[in-house]
C-alpha cells in the first residue's frame, strides 16, 4: 500500500474522531432533535434573505445558531 492508502485511513480516522466528539453523549433522538433545529434555523434565514450573501454575512445571520 502506498502513501495514498496510509492518508486515505489518516483521513478516515480523523472524521470519525470529529463525529465521535460531535455525538458524544447524545442519544440517537437528540442528534435528530439538533439536526431539526439547524435545519429550522437555515431556513428561517434563507427565508429573510432571499438573495443570499457571502458565507460571513450568513454566520452572521446565523447568529451562533450552529
Amino acid at each position: 500500500m502506498g502513501a495514498s492508502g496510509w492518508l486515505l485511513y489518516v483521513v478516515f480516522a480523523a472524521l470519525l474522531y470529529y463525529f465521535w466528539t460531535k455525538v458524544r453523549g447524545v442519544s440517537y433522538d437528540g442528534l435528530i432533535e439538533r439536526a431539526h433545529e439547524e435545519h429550522v434555523a437555515v431556513h428561517k434565514v434563507l427565508h429573510k434573505h432571499p438573495e443570499g450573501g457571502t458565507f460571513a454575512e450568513f454566520q452572521k445571520w446565523l447568529g451562533g445558531r450552529l
